[in-house]
C-alpha cells in the first residue's frame, strides 16, 4: 500500500489522458437535468423555443461543455472561469464515465497541485469545488470518496474543510484500511489532524502517531523526518495495523540516488531488522515480503550494464550494491519467502538480475527452492547468462 500523494488512489484512469489531451471514454447524457444555476451565479436557462435545426446541436453543445468542465478541473488548470461557462451551457455536474467524475478529477488532482505551474491552487481548487457544490456535485463513485486521501496527505487543510463540511465526506472515513487521521498522521500533517478532530475524528495515541510518521518518512526516504518520529517514540522494527514496516517501505520504491540508499543505510544502522516483513494479517501482499527481496527487484535496471554508460548509470549501481551488501551484513535471510513462496534468487532469476543473483549466490542462497506455482528461479530465468549461472552453481532443469 503506497501512500505517497499522486501514486496511489490516484493513480485510478482518469479522462485525462497523461499528455493532457481529452480522451473520451463514453458520449456524455445528453438529457437535460434539473442544475441549480442560480445558486452559482450562472445565467438562467433560456426559455425560447428552439428550432429542429437548433435541437438537433443542443447534444454536440452539451458534449462540449462537458469536455470544457472536466478540462477546467484538471490540476494543471484549474479554470474558475472554465467551470462556470461549462455549467451555464450544460455540463452536468454529476457527469460519470467509468469511475470518472468530476468531482473525482478535481479531489484526486490536489494530489499533483505541487508539481503544477498554477498560482494559488489550493484558493482555485475551493472556488472550483464550492460552485461544483452548490451546481450539486457529489461523489458518485467509491473512488471519489476515496480521493479525499489526496488532499489530506498533501496538507490542503482548506480544501479538506470544504470537502467535510459539504457532509459528503466522513472524518471518519477508511482508504483501503486507513483512516483519515491515520494518513494525517502518517505524512506529519498536523493542519490535517486538528482539522479532523474538529469535524468529530478521535485523535491517535502519540506512538501510534509516532509509528505511522516513522513509515511515511520512510516511505519518502527522509532521513529528519524518520529521525523525528523515532524521538516521539517510534520503532524501527514494530508495524503498523495495516503491516507496514520502516524497512520494507524503504526499500519499496528505490531509484538508487543518495539520498533513497542512504535512508536504507540510516534504517540499518538504526537497528532495523531485515529478516521481519509486514503483518500475516496485511491485505496488500507487497507488505509479506523482505527488505531483500524488494532490492533485489528495484536494482534489476541499474545492475544492468546497458544501464551504467554514464557516470550517474555507474553510481547507482555503486549505490545498488553497497544495499544488497548491508542488508547481508545485517542478516538478511538470503532464501526467506515472500506472499507467493518466492526467494530472492526467484526474483533476481524473473527480473534477469545478474548481478543481484551472483551476490546471493555468493551468500549461500538455495539454488532450487520451489515456489507456490512449483517453479525454481531457473524455470524463470530466459537470458543465456542467467541460465549459465544458475546452472554453474548447480541449478537443474526439472
Amino acid at each position: 500500500m503506497k501512500f505517497r500523494s499522486c501514486r496511489w488512489l490516484i493513480g485510478s484512469a482518469l479522462v485525462i489522458t497523461a499528455s493532457g489531451a481529452w480522451a473520451q471514454q463514453s458520449a456524455p447524457p445528453t438529457s437535460d437535468q434539473n442544475v441549480n444555476q442560480g445558486s452559482v451565479g450562472l445565467a438562467p436557462a433560456p426559455t425560447t423555443k428552439v428550432s429542429v435545426g437548433a435541437q438537433a446541436a443542443l447534444p454536440s453543445q452539451k458534449s462540449n461543455a462537458q469536455k470544457l468542465l472536466l478540462d477546467s478541473v484538471r490540476c494543471d488548470k484549474l479554470d474558475v472561469t472554465g467551470v462556470k461557462t461549462a455549467l451555464n451551457q450544460g455540463a452536468d455536474p454529476n457527469w460519470v464515465s467509468g469511475s470518472n467524475s468530476v468531482i473525482g478529477t478535481l479531489v484526486s488532482g490536489s494530489g499533483c497541485w505541487q508539481y503544477e505551474h498554477v498560482a494559488k491552487p489550493e484558493q482555485k481548487g475551493v472556488e472550483i469545488l464550492q460552485v461544483l457544490l452548490k451546481a450539486g456535485a457529489g461523489p458518485t463513485t467509491t473512488d471519489d470518496y476515496n480521493a479525499v486521501f489526496a488532499p489530506v496527505s498533501n496538507g490542503y487543510a482548506l480544501f479538506t474543510e470544504v470537502l467535510l463540511d459539504s457532509r459528503h465526506f466522513s472524518p471518519t472515513r477508511e482508504i483501503q484500511g486507513m483512516t483519515l487521521m491515520e494518513i494525517a498522521a502518517r505524512y506529519g500533517r498536523s493542519n490535517i489532524i486538528e482539522l479532523l478532530q474538529k469535524h468529530g475524528a478521535a485523535a491517535l495515541e502519540p506512538k501510534e502517531a509516532a509509528q505511522l510518521r516513522l513509515i511515511g518518512a520512510a516511505g519518502d526516504h527522509d532521513i529528519p523526518g524518520m529521525e523525528d518520529a523515532i524521538d516521539a517514540g517510534a520503532d524501527v522494527n514494530v508495524s503498523t495495523r495495516q503491516g507496514e514496516t520502516a524497512l520494507v517501505e524503504a526499500t519499496s520504491m528505490m531509484g538508487y540516488a543518495e539520498w533513497d540508499s542512504a535512508s536504507v543505510l540510516y534504517l540499518l544502522k538504526k537497528g532495523a531488522d531485515p529478516t521481519i516483513q509486514g503483518s500475516e494479517s496485511a491485505e496488500d501482499s507487497r507488505f509479506k515480503t523482505t527488505a531483500l527481496h524488494l532490492v533485489i527487484q528495484s536494482s534489476s535496471y541499474v545492475l544492468d550494464k546497458k544501464h551504467q554508460g554514464d557516470q550517474e548509470g555507474k553510481d547507482k549501481a555503486m549505490r545498488a550494491v553497497s544495499v544488497i551488501k548491508a542488508l547481508l551484513q545485517h542478516g538478511a535471510l538470503v532464501s526467506a519467502r515472500d506472499y507467493y513462496g518466492q526467494t530472492p534468487l526467484h526474483i533476481a532469476a524473473k527480473r534477469n538480475n545478474v548481478v543481484g543473483a551472483q551476490m546471493l549466490i555468493d551468500a549461500g542462497c538455495k539454488m532450487a527452492p520451489l515456489d507456490q506455482a512449483g517453479k525454481s528461479p531457473l524455470d524463470y530465468a530466459e537470458s543465456a547468462e542467467m541460465i549459465k549461472l544458475l546452472k554453474d552453481h548447480g541449478a537443474k532443469e526439472q
